[in-house]
């Protein structure tokens, strides 16, 4: 388990015996994709004295598979490596639903609305969420050694880049209820909301790795590493009204709403996971495998930037959480 006698901190590979140092990884991703803040209407009671419990209605996140490949290189320079690794995930057609509460015939208001006192009664709703691609590229230089018999660490420095896709729908369903609307009250309605939004981002990654061994073979392992991205939001949102009495979009009242917003920022990214290491060399040491059973988290702060009447965002963070299965193979 340990280095070369004399040195302080001993390199810890995997080194093979007659290969290239090279190596690479493939990941297997299940995670939860969820981004806060996209509630889209609420509801409540009406009744003064006992009126019935209503809620903000969320959408009903799931979890999703994806993917992580990378490829690395073990330096002779002082046990130095660098490594690549890319990944990939998407949630499409997140969706939620809501009618009004028990006892009411209407909910309260959709908190994604042009004007609040513009629409009228509110009989139904729904909302569809979609990251539509996530896509990262981590390049880190580390190194890895033993600090004691059984317990490794690698800290390691490099770069993050990020481009990644959302779109976020609401229907409202309805009965106008005031003239300010420019539609007959009595009319029924649609209101829609469609908004996108696109980012990019690159910064500087660092981090700390760290594996306790239970023998040769198996080891509990933790990783942390916290970036700073600097990129660009690209947003745009279209919000109309469609009298479906008349069967025609209204030019008065709430809509059309249609405006963008594109600005640049540093959003911070923070990861982080424990798991279960299992490895192994062959062949009198001419090759390595290596397999990791992980809960992995990662946080990003800030990626909620839809736009959203009387304010400009609605500055909510994206997050993912699940499980992480690695293959590495060292040749």
């Amino acid at each position: 388990m340990g280095g070369p006698k004399g040195e302080i901190t001993p390199n810890a590979g995997p080194c093979v015996g007659c290969g290239a140092d090279l190596f690479i990884t493939a990941d297997f991703i299940y995670w939860n994709v969820r981004e806060d803040r996209l509630g889209y209407v609420l509801s409540s009671g009406t009744d003064a004295t006992n009126p019935a419990l209503g809620k903000i209605s969320q959408l009903d996140f799931k979890m999703k598979p994806g993917f992580k490949v990378g490829a690395g290189m073990l330096f002779d320079h002082d046990g130095w490596d660098v490594f690549a690794e890319y990944t990939w995930i998407r949630a499409r057609d997140i969706t939620g639903s809501a009618t009004p509460a028990a006892g009411t015939a209407m909910l309260d208001s959709s908190l994604w609305a042009v004007s609040s006192d513009a629409i009228g009664g509110i009989t139904s709703a729904s909302a569809n969420w979609s990251l539509h691609y996530f896509n990262v590229i981590d390049l880190e230089l580390g190194r890895n050694f033993y600090v004691s018999r059984y317990l490794k660490l690698r800290p390691h420095f490099g770069l993050k880049g990020t481009w990644q896709k959302q779109f976020y729908n609401t229907t409202l369903n309805g009965v106008v209820s005031s003239a300010p609307t420019g539609a007959t009250v009595g009319d029924s309605y649609t209101a829609t909301m469609n908004h996108d939004q696109f980012y990019w981002g690159v910064g500087i990654r660092a981090g700390l790795d760290a594996a306790f061994h239970f023998s040769r073979s198996f080891s509990l392992f933790g990783e942390f590493a916290a970036a700073g991205l600097y990129g660009q939001f690209e947003n745009s949102r279209l919000s109309r009204f469609f009298d479906n009495t008349a069967g025609a979009y209204l030019a008065a009242g709430p809509s059309p709403f249609n405006t963008s917003n594109n600005f640049h920022t540093i959003k911070p990214v923070l990861e982080w996971q424990l798991g279960l290491r299992w490895e192994m060399y062959t062949c009198d040491k001419d090759f390595h495998f290596g397999f990791e059973a992980a809960w992995e988290e990662q946080y990003w702060l800030g990626q909620n930037q839809l736009i959203t009447y009387g304010t400009e965002t609605r500055l909510g963070d994206l997050n993912f959480q699940g499980l992480t299965l690695k293959f590495r193979f060292d040749f």
